[in-house]
Parts: structure tokens; C-alpha cells; sequence
């Protein structure tokens, strides 16, 4: 029996979107863009390989095909790309404050950079607040959550919003381009059937927001590979950083300096018992820095995990 494709959300409104936020702008389209020109999108739906039973949710730039095919299911049954929807003000408030919110919508309308209380909330020189912003962080987390429903309803195994994986937004701030942290809506939302997720997070950058969301948690694991240097952002993500009270030793940190090697990555990458697993890919330039992995290490990797 064929492979089921996994399930890409997509939509051009939501790829013009995303390719608005000034930090990155038309990064979305370019991701878009070499995946149809590497026919990617032809290789999943067609690909006949046997891939472990585990369900992944994938966040950030793309790897190799090979390593997104979920187990055999009828293909019949699954779409290949699904249009992502909104997510609410009540599914963003799952995590967020109201206040914060409140805020974002407020100068996303005004297209007011200036607000006194922006400061407050993480608005300013990183995330600026543009006009329209509060549109594109509400499509981006939508989109995660679409993933992950699709997981839910068992329509595959392997779920992919490549404009997502906004790691370091806040409960009530915005940090580091990242206004919506739709990778925590994301786990929330599996959280609603699985009963423990592991969350695996390959930017060059520390995953702080996803991991201070659940560092209280023992239902959700947070490991981070991650460069860990001074003055480098967000400065967290030490090794001693395990988690806190019942989520003590369920953040895990691998913090990483320049210059490392295939094997290396290959040898700190575990196995584990979770069910379900949320990955964020890197999103940080390869060639600004060494840190960064390549697509080589990353099916070093996700061959490695396998074994979760």
C-alpha cells in the first residue's frame, strides 16, 4: 500500500502574508519557490518509502524529502496540501495574554510603532509594529494549529507549516521577529489527544519561548540544540536550564559553539519514548554562520530519529 503524502499547509494568501513581515520579507515565497522547483511537493505525494510510526509536526525551512514520509495509508485518503485557516482570538489566548493581544491588534491597526506602551509588550526595533502585523501572526499560528489538527483527525502522520516555527514570542511580549509563538498553540493543540509531545528545536537560536511556556511541565519535553556563546541572542539555553518543579529535566539544552562537525551532531541527538514530536528547522542564514546545520547533519538527524 502507497505512503500517504504529508500534509503541506499552504495557500498563496497565506505565503503573500507571511512574506509582508519586514524582518524577512518574501522569504516565504523563496521557500515556496524552491520547493516546486525541486518538485518536492511531487516527491512526497509519490515517495513509497516506510517512515516510523511517530507524528511529527514540522516547523521552519524544509529538508530533504526522503524524510518526511509518513507511515502507509491509503493516499486516497489524505490531501496533499491543505489551505490553513485564521486562528481566533480565543485559540491565540491559549497561550498569550489578553493584554498583549489587545495591544498587538490595536497598533496592527494604527500601524502605530510609536505607542508608548509597545515597549512593554516587546514592540520596538526587532518586532517592529507595523499595520497589519496582528493579521500575519494570527495566519502564522493558524496555520501551526491546522498542522496539528490534521494530526489530530488522523489525517497523516507528518504535518508542514514552513513559514512557522516562531520560537521566542512570549506570553505577553513579542522577542526576536517572533510576534505568535505558534509552535506552543501548535503543542497545545496535540496536547488535546497525545499525551506527551516532544518538542525539538534545530534554529541556531535557543528556543526560550517554547521552553518557558512548559517548564513546569512533565507532559511536554523541550530539547534545544542550539549556539550558546556571550552577546549571542537570547543568551539562554545553558545546560544547566532543565525545567522547573514537576518539569525539572524535561528541558534539555545542547548548546553548541562554532565549528561543529557532522559526527558530533550525530552523536548528541538521543532517542526517546514521546508520542507525538514537533520539530522547528533552523531559519538562521548558513552562511552567516558554521553553527548552522546542514541539510547533510539535518537526515543524520531525522535518520537518528527514527529510533524515537
Amino acid at each position: 500500500m502507497a505512503a500517504a503524502p504529508p500534509v503541506y499547509v499552504y495557500s498563496p494568501e497565506y505565503v503573500a502574508l507571511c512574506d509582508s513581515l519586514c524582518k524577512v520579507p518574501k522569504r516565504a515565497s523563496m521557500v515556496h519557490s524552491l520547493i516546486e522547483a525541486y518538485s518536492l511537493l511531487d516527491q512526497m505525494t509519490n515517495s513509497q518509502k516506510k517512515a516510523p510510526s511517530l507524528r511529527r509536526l514540522k516547523l521552519g525551512v524544509p529538508a530533504e524529502p526522503w524524510s518526511l514520509c509518513p507511515d502507509a495509508l491509503p493516499s486516497s485518503s489524505l490531501p496533499r496540501i491543505v489551505k490553513p485557516k485564521v486562528a481566533s482570538m480565543e485559540e491565540m489566548a491559549s497561550f498569550h495574554t489578553d493584554a498583549y493581544l489587545q495591544h498587538l491588534q490595536k497598533v496592527s491597526e494604527e500601524g502605530d510603532d510609536d505607542h508608548p506602551e509597545s515597549v512593554e509588550y516587546g514592540l520596538g526595533y526587532d518586532c517592529p509594529a507595523t499595520e497589519g502585523i496582528f493579521e500575519y501572526a494570527a495566519a502564522v499560528g493558524g496555520a501551526t494549529i491546522t498542522a496539528a489538527q490534521c494530526l489530530l483527525d488522523g489525517k497523516c502522520k507528518v504535518a508542514i507549516n514552513w513559514p512557522g516555527g516562531w520560537h521566542h514570542a512570549k506570553k505577553d511580549e513579542a522577542s526576536g521577529f517572533c510576534y505568535l509563538n505558534d509552535a506552543v498553540l501548535g503543542i497545545l493543540r496535540l496536547r488535546q489527544k497525545f499525551d506527551r509531545v516532544l518538542y525539538i528545536d534545530l534554529d541556531l537560536h535557543h528556543g526560550d519561548g517554547v521552553e518557558d511556556a512548559f517548564s513546569f511541565t512533565s507532559k511536554v519535553m523541550t530539547v534545544s540544540l542550539h549556539k550558546f556563546s556571550p552577546g549571542f541572542f537570547p543568551g539562554t539555553g545553558d545546560v544547566t536550564d532543565v525545567g522547573l518543579g514537576k518539569g525539572r529535566y524535561y528541558s534539555v539544552n545542547v548548546p553548541i559553539q562554532d565549528g561543529i562537525q557532522d559526527e558530533k551532531y550525530y552523536q548528541i541527538c538521543e532517542t526517546s519514548s514521546q508520542s507525538t514530536v514537533l520539530i522547528t528547522c533552523w531559519r538562521s542564514h548558513r552562511a552567516a554562520d558554521q553553527t548552522a546545520m546542514s541539510h547533510r547533519e539535518f537526515k543524520k538527524f531525522l535518520t537518528l530519529s527514527k529510533g524515537i
